[in-house]
């Protein structure tokens, strides 16, 4: 029995060890840091900190995957090929300038897992599809902290480039700033792009793209999704003064425009033409435009609700497709027009003391369009113009929260598998607020309290799952609530392999305190 015991004993110590090994990653052991100083012009180089190469060009050629290249302050005057998975640094992106000469792309990337950061990329070729940076057929590459000027195109991603991130880079002065060319589940974010003679951002047979917390400003276009260009989302984006339209659609479907500053464009805030459907453009402020939005040339079954339309010389024109929904039913409402002159009197189901629930009596007319059913009485406030990150273990869960309250006190209490916060609204009004939570974060069965009382679906909330996150669509009469939302899962589990150290640690003393009293037996 004993022999059997400590065998056992063994077995367990012996799994845990295996599991142990197969939850170690490699180390890469060549990988090393290379450095590049274009001042060191008399040698010898050999890429190290004392003696680094002259060029860029050179340290790639003499360094392995997975290395960094450390690129110090200089204008390099080069075109730099990235074919190997590295990352390449520059010491300061004011000051550690590639300069392409006039010719072709200033930098390309051909192979995956490439970042770039710390540099300012200028003179590509003036032909077409020539890139201050090419990103062609890769993933999972980051591009971060760079200027890109005076180029064809600054960023280009071409030929199934997906799953990369293009973030916090100033952009500005080139003919197109972003463009995607058959590129799909990318996240551009965070950019400043201004001052381009083209579109700011452009996709073309690009689909489910995040374009998020980017500033696109005074370019000839703002952002323009191009045939087959579907289900991207865009939202959070500060989108004024170009002198073309802000958004523009063409042959384009199921895409999401939320919660953007579509501001004082020359032409259109919003232009959605050649067939473009099923788009729902929800919680937008359009202002100051010349026309708010246009729909045209058979541009039907799009959703438009919960945008604030205010000053513009047109709020909304239809042309050739009249069959488009602008509201979100009752009592959610329609959108806020600011030259809407209806009174709110409704005595109706959802009334609160003053016989007023926030909607307009008759419906907004849209010549040749269907018209705003439930227009708002007042305009809708969205407290926040980006998602709302969470960090746990290592991993940003973008929580999406839009309201007509005003929204304070989030939390995401994690010991509790509960998301809450506070709503706030005027008294005497209707107040609602949607929630889109990712099912990584949370999920099961969701239980919703407001005030701590339990919530009723559908009378207080509704529920809705597309297989990648929940959406909850909350009502109420405006007070101050605290609104909790607790799921019964939380799926971000701990790596196995710390559940099993404790296990092997415990086999571990278990295996000492026997073999002492198996020695204390024998003496």
């Amino acid at each position: 029995m004993k022999k059997l015991v400590l065998g056992i004993m063994l077995m367990f110590l012996w799994i845990n060890m295996l599991a142990l090994a197969f939850h170690i990653q490699p180390v890469k052991a060549d990988a090393k840091t290379i450095y590049v100083d274009d001042d060191n012009t008399a040698g010898p180089w050999d890429g190290t900190k004392d003696h680094p190469y002259q060029n860029i060009t050179t340290a790639l050629q003499h360094t392995s995957a997975w290395s960094t290249i450390y690129v110090h302050n200089g204008t390099y005057y080069e075109n730099v090929v990235v074919n190997k998975t590295l990352s390449l640094v520059g010491e300061n992106r004011k000051a550690t300038i590639i300069d392409g000469c006039g010719i072709g792309n200033v930098a390309e990337v051909t192979t995956d897992n490439v970042t770039i950061t710390g540099f300012t990329m200028r003179k590509s070729g003036q032909e077409w599809h020539n890139s201050g940076l090419a990103l062609i057929k890769v993933k999972n590459c980051n591009v971060s902290g760079n200027d890109i000027t005076n180029n064809f195109d600054a960023i280009r991603l071409s030929d199934s480039s997906n799953n990369n991130s293009i973030s916090a880079n100033k952009i500005t002065n080139n003919l197109g700033g972003i463009v995607l060319h058959y590129s799909s589940n990318n996240s551009i974010y965070g950019n400043s792009i201004t001052a381009n003679n083209g579109f700011g951002i452009f996709l073309h047979f690009s689909s489910n793209n995040s374009i998020f917390g980017n500033n696109i400003v005074n370019n000839r276009w703002g952002i323009e999704l191009d045939f087959c260009s579907d289900y991207n989302s865009i939202f959070g984006n500060n989108i004024a003064a170009n002198n073309g339209d802000g958004i523009g659609f063409d042959h384009s479907m199921n895409n999401a425009i939320f919660r953007n500053n579509i501001a004082a464009n020359n032409e259109c805030g919003l232009r959605i033409s050649g067939t473009s459907e099923y788009n729902c453009i929800s919680g937008n402020d359009i202002t100051n435009n010349f026309d708010a939005i246009r729909l045209l040339g058979s541009s039907n079954n799009n959703k438009i609700f919960h945008n604030n339309f205010v000053e513009n010389q047109k709020h909304a024109s239809t042309y050739n497709s009249p069959d488009n929904l602008w509201d979100n039913g009752y009592p959610s409402g329609g959108n806020f027009w600011s030259n809407y002159t209806g009174i709110d009197l409704y005595n109706g189901p959802y009334q609160n003391i003053t016989g007023s629930d926030g909607i307009g009596d008759t419906a907004n007319v849209i010549p040749e369009g269907n018209g705003d059913r439930y227009p708002l009485i007042f305009p809708a406030v969205w407290n926040y113009s980006k998602p709302i990150p969470i960090v746990w273990e290592g991993v940003i869960y973008q929580v999406v929260l839009s309201s007509n309250s005003t929204i304070s006190i989030f939390q995401f209490i994690q010991s509790q598998m509960k998301i809450s916060f506070n709503v706030t609204g005027p008294s005497e009004t209707s107040g609602f607020c949607n929630v889109t939570i990712p099912k990584d974060l949370l999920s099961g069965e969701f239980l919703l309290y407001k005030n701590g009382s339990p919530m009723v679906e559908p009378k207080d909330f509704t529920h809705a799952y597309n297989g990648s996150h929940h959406t909850f669509y909350i009502t109420y009469n405006h007070s101050t609530y605290r609104i909790e939302i607790k799921g019964t899962e939380v799926v971000p589990e701990f790596p196995s392999v710390i559940i099993l150290s404790p296990f092997m640690v415990a086999t571990l003393l278990a295996l000492v305190v026997y073999r002492r009293k198996q020695y204390k037996t024998l003496i």
